[in-house]
């Protein structure tokens, strides 16, 4: 069974229609708070996964990390989450750990062939058109 991406944005949109190709992020529009947009940033890194084996990423960085953030890692279908909440926000347990009662995610990497198939789309001239 092949992975399927959680995330389902952003989506990379090529438009090869005209003589020169023009590249859209599209994002639906229940993540746009107030009429502003969260645009990510996305770069292209290898990384260790969190099986240990190091693979080309897509990673999309929705929130810059600082060090007064409580975050962890997870595998979510082959991506590797980075998730938590600003230190402030976070419980102790009994433990001594810390626990975030609600996350914001950070950052997110998509394994490469997995962007590839599932975010980038591009639309070509019909019948060799412009």
């Amino acid at each position: 069974m092949s992975n399927i991406c959680v995330c389902k944005y952003p989506l990379m949109i090529i438009d090869k229609r005209d003589t020169k190709e023009i590249e859209y992020l599209a994002m639906p529009l229940e993540v746009i708070e107030n009429g502003e947009i969260s645009v990510p940033d996305i770069d292209f890194q290898e990384a260790e996964g969190l099986d240990g084996i190091i693979r080309d990423y897509v990673v999309v960085r929705w929130q810059d990390i600082t060090p007064n953030m409580h975050t962890k890692k997870y595998d979510v279908k082959g991506h590797v989450v980075t998730a938590g909440c600003e230190l402030s926000e976070a419980m102790k347990e009994a433990d001594g750990n810390l626990q975030c009662d609600s996350k914001s995610i950070y950052t997110v990497l998509h394994p490469l062939e997995e962007w590839v198939d599932k975010h980038v789309i591009e639309i070509y001239p019909v019948n060799g058109a412009n």
